[in-house]
């Protein structure tokens, strides 16, 4: 029997407090239900309501037994004599005791003219061609993503040594580069063109050939960006297709790789270079072709720039030793998308050809 009367105390004990519960979590809801209203119809400006605002401004003290209720149901009485301030109410559903309520509403003063209009959008900085002429080194740039770029240009190159003399030109000279990742990828296809050549041998007259060099597709990577002593990374890889003219291709597939970086300086100057390697053939003979060079570079302005470049091809042919060059040039800007070049370059030793040279164009689409 004791059992009995003290559970149902203990129902009647719940039920009237799940009803005042349910009663308080309604009056907070009324309570922010006209807080909200009241924020809308008439907000502080500082000097008084907002442009457009109709009604009276209303102050935010509640008044009644309502408000006394939402006010002990919410946060209680600390201690007597204490100010009782009514917390923050979280809108959109019951209070959970876990739960941090959300800030009251704000009113936000009215906003002039300037701070209103929108901010102007940043404009897109113009696309400005970098090229890899006309050095020999490959620079470490990339192609705009969907752009196409093609560089173009003619070389004339002289050759006399050990009682043979060659003179070749070429031309066009053909480099398509494509972006597909922006600042990361570009598809490249290149050609030395077309190629005249006219050798004397020991006096014996000059013969003339002439006939297409070959194609070679590849690619660039971007490895790294340039960080501190890191400089910029790329990686080059490609191949010949052994599609050229017999007597100026050597008609076998030759596939190379190229590891390029490149460092700003700052002031203008900057420094890049390649590190190369070809499975190469002579007449038909493999071997394992290497190439290293380093090139320096100065802008004096946004449209000009100069370069000066040591590389070395080694070995030059199966069999022989390595070729050593020095070359420089100057690359102009016509516009952000169109380029002029041109250079000259010597031979150091008599395994390379004794002087070319040569310019260019090229442009971005």
């Amino acid at each position: 029997m004791f059992w009995i009367t003290l559970l149902s105390i203990l129902l009647v004990a719940v039920g009237v407090f799940a009803e005042i519960n349910l009663m308080c979590r309604f009056v907070r809801d009324w309570l922010v239900g006209r807080r909200e209203e009241r924020g809308e119809r008439a907000g502080i400006s500082g000097a008084g309501r907002q442009p457009g605002a109709t009604g009276s401004s209303r102050g935010g003290r509640s008044r009644g037994p309502a408000a006394v209720l939402a006010v002990l149901s919410v946060t209680g009485v600390h201690a007597f004599g204490q100010a009782i301030t009514v917390e923050p109410l979280w809108v959109g559903g019951p209070l959970a005791l876990s739960e941090q309520p959300a800030e009251a509403p704000k009113v936000e003063p009215p906003k002039s003219e300037a701070t209103t209009a929108e901010a102007p959008k940043e404009e897109a900085k113009p696309l400005l061609i970098s090229t890899d002429r006309p050095s020999f080194s490959d620079t470490a740039g990339i192609v705009p993503t969907w752009h196409l770029q093609i560089e173009s240009g003619w070389t004339f190159t002289f050759r006399n040594r050990q009682g043979t003399e060659t003179q070749t030109n070429n031309a066009p000279e053909i480099l398509a580069r494509f972006g597909v990742i922006d600042d990361r990828l570009e598809l490249r296809l290149t050609t030395s063109g077309y190629v005249w050549s006219r050798s004397d041998a020991n006096g014996s007259g000059f013969e003339d050939t002439h006939g297409w060099s070959d194609l070679s597709p590849g690619f660039k990577l971007k490895l790294t960006d340039q960080d501190h002593l890191l400089p910029r990374l790329c990686l080059e890889g490609g191949t010949t297709l052994s599609l050229g003219s017999r007597g100026i291709s050597n008609r076998d597939v030759e596939p190379f790789g190229k590891l390029i970086w490149s460092y700003d300086l700052g002031k203008g100057f900057g420094v890049y270079g390649n590190g190369n390697i070809t499975y190469a053939s002579t007449n038909g003979a493999r071997f394992i072709q290497g190439a290293g060079s380093i090139c320096f570079t100065y802008a004096p302005s946004d449209y000009t720039s100069f370069f000066l470049e040591y590389y070395v091809i080694g070995p030059n042919v199966k069999g022989s030793d390595a070729a050593h060059y020095i070359d420089g040039g100057v690359a102009h800007l016509i516009t952000n998308r169109i380029q002029l070049d041109a250079r000259v370059g010597f031979g150091l030793n008599q395994e390379a050809n004794n002087v070319f040279t040569g310019v260019g164009i090229s442009f971005l689409f």
